[in-house]
């Protein structure tokens, strides 16, 4: 699909994206559910996208339920992102329901249930109650339930959105979970749950690429207000590679001279997270520039091959690092995550690194 983004109430691009989810959500309206899978990296405009959709779909009279994970580390809230969308459920919503069913559903949503009616929350009737509530929301007129940053999702939410993916029948509900492609490793429990869900009936999956020069020149020129030189834009769409977040911080740069501490701090996270090796092996090949050859990487990162190998298996499946075109060498993911990766460097560690890439 086409890239694009946003500024205040315009939307640049995306036009193939907002037509896909009005087909999905016409689809759903004929009572047979939908759900998305909408991956991007991060700062590509996912949130963006989806809010201006649901502005649409709800000028059409859907109803909106919307909610988000977050990353609390180790200590995820069970269900958070849904008990977020259901605060917008009012009251009498729960009334046509069993009462076996809005005392499973009280263990979210303590208002769906009389103060007399007791509930334990199980796992098993809680599924099946949000199921009942949900179809019966999107009998009632068109449900837009979104779901986003599944990357953080705890273990009883990602099982919700496999539950809830596989079992609404005859309701018009439009599912739309969002999450971050470079948050999502080999081994990420939300990377199995993704493959599992793409096969299963009624189940769309949709990766937001990068903006074009010209939709990174519109994006620009919204923000500044003015249109830019032909060479800025080039600089900027070149060192960003289409990313809206990035362009938008690079343009802010030219003002303060660096890039903002929250742009770096989210580049540093991704390559703070890897092991020690594979912090080394980044060091080594941000000396080196965008690009570096594996020979060359390999001799002076001064690794056995085994353990080299493990290292960047690590960064290719962290997004730091992929492998170039010609098969002979690695690319970083971003200009940007090489230039923070350099700029870490200890002064002796630079020196060091540059005598022994000179030897080579």
């Amino acid at each position: 699909m086409v890239g694009g983004w946003t500024t205040g109430s315009s939307l640049v691009g995306r036009g193939e994206e907002l037509a896909a989810f009005d087909a999905a959500l016409e689809h759903a309206r004929g009572g047979d559910p939908v759900t998305v899978l909408l991956g991007g990296e991060a700062g590509i405009g996912k949130t963006r996208l989806v809010d201006e959709f649901s502005g649409r779909a709800f000028a059409q009279g859907a109803r909106l339920l919307s909610g988000a994970c977050v990353d609390l580390a180790d200590a995820a809230l069970p269900y958070g992102a849904v008990v977020d969308a259901l605060r917008a459920v009012p009251v009498e919503a729960y009334e046509p329901l069993a009462p076996a069913v809005r005392r499973e559903l009280a263990a979210l949503v303590p208002e769906a249930a009389p103060d007399d009616l007791p509930y334990d929350g199980a796992q098993g009737g809680l599924f099946g109650a949000l199921l009942r509530l949900l179809e019966q929301l999107g009998r009632e007129e068109p449900l837009v339930l979104v779901l986003e940053d599944l990357h953080w999702a705890d273990p009883s939410t990602r099982d919700l959105v496999s539950f809830l993916a596989r079992g609404l029948r005859q309701t018009a509900v439009l599912l739309v979970v969002t999450y971050r492609t470079d948050e999502i490793d080999r081994e990420h429990p939300v990377r199995r749950l993704l493959a599992s869900l793409q096969r299963a009936p009624g189940v769309r999956s949709w990766d937001l690429g990068p903006m074009t020069r010209e939709e990174t020149a519109r994006h620009l020129a919204a923000v500044a207000d003015t249109q830019l030189d032909a060479e800025v834009v080039d600089a900027i769409h070149r060192r960003s590679e289409g990313n809206p977040f990035f362009a938008e911080e690079l343009l802010a740069a030219r003002d303060r001279g660096t890039l903002s501490s929250s742009l770096r701090d989210a580049l540093l996270l991704r390559l703070d997270r890897l092991s020690a090796a594979a912090q080394g092996v980044v060091r080594v090949a941000a000396t080196v520039g965008r690009d570096v050859d594996h020979e060359l990487l390999r001799e002076v990162a001064e690794l056995p091959d085994d353990a080299l190998d493990l290292a960047l298996r690590e960064c290719v499946d962290a997004h730091v690092l992929r492998v170039d075109a010609a098969g002979r060498g690695y690319r970083f993911r971003h200009a940007l995550l090489q230039e923070v990766a350099a700029e870490e460097l200890l002064p002796g560690e630079r020196r060091r690194l540059h005598e022994r890439i000179a030897d080579r």
